[in-house]
């Protein structure tokens, strides 16, 4: 059975669908579409822009559930950022060829910042990713700190051993 599905975000630079059927399953590699990768077990496909929509065409077996959600990288100024619409996802049964559209859900941004620091929702997309990075960044920097302290708490418990020898 052949799914088109139309995913419209005028605000997104590149959708991926993420997908399988029946519970998150692959289906077999010779009917994936091209570019179709696997990542954590589950296959992403790029899909193409049409105007403001993004379209994928799946071949898929009849008469089973398709499991889908969207992977929308941003940006800002230079820096990309991904994140996700719907974190849970879609799931439609499939018993004929046909066409699933989907409008892109508001506040994905919020979702995607409070659950994986990232899944995001302030109406600009760009304000979540920026501030996910910069809790990266200050993150990253504690733990500069913290390995700094130790090392110079390891220095120093060297050099109290060594006087008192």
């Amino acid at each position: 059975m052949t799914q088109e599905i139309l995913y419209y975000a005028k605000e997104a630079r590149e959708v991926s669908l993420v997908w399988g059927i029946n519970d998150w399953q692959t289906v077999s590699e010779a009917i994936r579409p091209v570019g179709t990768v696997l990542y954590n077990k589950l296959m992403q496909t790029p899909m193409s822009k049409k105007g403001d929509a993004f379209l994928a065409k799946l071949q898929v077996p009849q008469n089973v559930t398709l499991d889908y959600k969207f992977l929308i990288t941003h940006s800002d100024e230079g820096v990309k950022s991904q994140s996700w619409d719907r974190l849970e996802g879609w799931h439609h049964p499939v018993t004929t060829n046909g066409r699933i559209e989907v409008t892109r859900t508001t506040g994905f941004a919020k979702q995607e910042a409070e659950q994986r620091q990232p899944p995001e929702n302030v109406s600009d997309n760009s304000i979540g990713s920026r501030h996910w990075l910069i809790q990266a960044g200050e993150i990253f920097l504690a733990v500069l700190m913290v390995l700094a302290l130790l090392t110079m708490l390891k220095v120093f418990v060297f050099r109290e051993r060594r006087r008192s020898q």
